[in-house]
């Protein structure tokens, strides 16, 4: 179990390396951070996001809560996301080619601000679940990658320029 952890700078070689079940109370990121979590095992705890990046570059459980208020939510592996992702800003979701990244706990809301998603991946979801809500008329969800996106759902009538946009 860690306390808190925050990052300082980009760092490409370093970050957080999960070998076993653990807790981290707070980690704060606002720089590329690589947190690998090993397969079989289990991150939990509370994680934000406000820039840069959290690369998520192993197969274990993300199963803390993330609260993303900018940057970008990165999946080099594919792997399960069992805490809640809450959105507080414009974010993105990028998941590598061949890869999935399942949210068990199938749903995320955009509120009033814009999440993309890119790259070449898959974002999964379980079955009925509602997937990614577009639930305000100033959310946009944006598909920028060439991936595949498991469930979605516009539930409000949307601004112009807002609501779902393809590219």
């Amino acid at each position: 179990t860690v306390d808190s952890v925050s990052t300082s700078a980009d760092s490409s070689s370093g970050g957080l390396d999960v070998d076993d079940n653990s807790t981290v109370s707070s980690l704060s990121v606002a720089h590329i951070t690589p947190v690998s979590i090993a397969s079989g095992k289990t991150l939990s705890g509370a994680i934000t996001v406000t820039a840069g990046s959290l690369q998520l570059d192993e197969r274990g459980t993300l199963a803390s809560t993330v609260s993303m208020s900018g940057g970008t939510l990165d999946a080099d592996n594919s792997l399960t996301v069992s805490g809640a992702l809450t959105q507080s800003g414009n974010i993105t979701i990028d998941v590598a080619d061949t890869k999935t990244l399942t949210f068990s706990t199938g749903e995320i809301e955009t509120q009033a601000y814009q999440l993309t998603l890119a790259g070449a991946g898959t974002i999964a979801f379980p079955a009925n679940a509602s997937g990614i809500v577009v639930n305000d008329a100033a959310g946009l969800l944006k598909l920028e990658g060439t991936g595949t996106l498991g469930a979605a759902q516009v539930t409000t009538a949307s601004d112009a320029g807002k609501g779902l946009a393809v590219n």
